[in-house]
């Protein structure tokens, strides 16, 4: 439970931090940052309870690190000044998962039935309800055409980098 409880509290920290990051010294900085320290730490973690850089997998590993945390996150850090942490997130969490099932389907041929398929649809119907903006909500920011552009790079690079990760594993 505690495990669970911190990952929630990261993970939604963490769209906030990157944010005030990428204010403070710019996208490619900020990630540049965040990719350093992703390194450390897994590399650390890599060479004390796994084989470090070696195996068979190592060149789709980098290509899924590649599409994933350089390209995508790239876009991520990139889109936040144009859409706000809010809906940067929500974008990129919410189309990376169309775009890995429509690169494992046509790559590895994994299917889903019609009962997956609906629940996909019920989620991103009820996110789209919810991100639509009111009178009494209207957006917090002004979301540019560049941000959703930006938004939709990042979620293609998460989808994708899932999917060469998965492979890998494989």
């Amino acid at each position: 439970m505690f495990f669970a409880f911190a990952t929630t509290l990261l993970f939604a920290s963490s769209a906030v931090l990157a944010q005030k990051s990428q204010r403070a010294v710019g996208p490619a900085r900020a990630n540049l940052g965040r990719l350093g320290l992703g390194l450390l730490f897994l590399g650390a973690w890599a060479y004390t309870f796994g084989q470090g850089h070696g195996g068979p997998a190592i060149g789709i590993f980098l290509l899924s690190g590649l599409a994933g945390m350089g390209i995508g996150d790239l876009a991520y850090f990139s889109a936040l000044p144009f859409l706000g942490a809010r809906l940067t997130t929500t974008m990129n969490q919410c189309l990376s998962v169309p775009v890995a099932i429509a690169v494992e389907w046509f790559w590895l041929g994994t299917r889903l039935d019609a009962v997956q398929f609906a629940c996909i649809g019920v989620i991103l119907g009820g996110i789209v309800v919810a991100l639509v903006p009111t009178r009494k909500d209207p957006p917090k920011v002004q979301v540019r055409p560049i941000g959703i552009v930006l938004g939709l790079v990042a979620a293609l690079g998460q989808g994708i980098g899932a999917v060469l990760s998965r492979h890998g594993f494989e």
